[in-house]
């Protein structure tokens, strides 16, 4: 998606490129456009992308969309020219922020993959049993890591997706205390386990717990998309693999 300035205002181009890039598009401000002649948003997209043009002018309102054969000049796809009328703010849809709260149980989502990941290292895997709605697994990866005494131990990360394209994870390995989580900002017993919480201000950034000589921990997205009841329930859920 390519996002023209035709505003007159320094940066507008930029704040909606970069706010529609958190919302999973791939979007980037190209230029100026200050002969623009419209004072309302235009998204300009092929009718086959029609449904994603209505959803970005949503987020743009008051926005119009422009449906023609392919996008201004010679690149296909999504191409906007933000006009005075963008305020700044993406109107972003309720049910959007909503659905990444929401944890649903029961679900042993990539459950097959899990097993071969775990039949490929030496480590007791534990994946979640409850998931963030919208969320995807990105990719898993069995490696190891040298402590700071020199040894290599097993490890392992399977990494998963936000609708708004942050990065989560959960992760394990044989090292039981890297300087990472020396400090943890409080601990909570549940279901027989204590876990250790690691919180950035208000958010909880990272949910740790040794079980059979393996340190296990998840790990929110840079920005804590997922909320603090997310990530312990995500924690709590994670059974054993096997």
């Amino acid at each position: 998606m390519r996002v023209y300035n035709g505003s007159g205002i320094d940066g507008l181009a930029t704040t909606a490129a970069t706010q529609l890039s958190a919302q999973g598009y791939k979007a980037q401000a190209v230029a100026d456009d200050y002969e623009y002649p419209d004072r309302v948003t235009a998204v300009y997209a092929p009718r086959s992308l029609r449904s994603h043009a209505d959803a970005v002018a949503a987020m743009l309102s008051p926005a119009q969309v422009r449906v023609i054969p392919r996008g201004p000049g010679v690149v296909d796809g999504i191409t906007v020219f933000v006009a005075s009328s963008f305020d700044g703010v993406l109107d972003v849809p309720d049910a959007v922020v909503e659905e990444r709260q929401t944890l649903l149980a029961g679900q042993k989502v990539g459950w097959e993959t899990w097993k071969l990941t775990d039949a490929a290292t030496p480590l007791r895997l534990q994946a979640p049993v409850a998931w963030p709605a919208g969320s995807v697994y990105d990719q898993f990866h069995n490696y190891s890591i040298e402590t700071t005494d020199g040894r290599r131990l097993a490890a392992s990360v399977a990494v998963a997706r936000t609708p708004l394209s942050g990065y989560w994870s959960v992760q394990a390995m044989r090292w039981l205390r890297p300087p990472a989580i020396e400090n943890p900002t409080g601990t909570k017993k549940v279901g027989g386990r204590t876990y250790m919480l690691f919180y950035q201000g208000d958010s909880l950034h990272m949910v740790a717990w040794r079980e059979r000589g393996i340190l296990y921990w998840v790990l929110n997205t840079l920005d804590d998309q997922l909320s603090n009841d997310v990530m312990m329930g995500l924690a709590t859920s994670c059974r054993p693999v096997k």
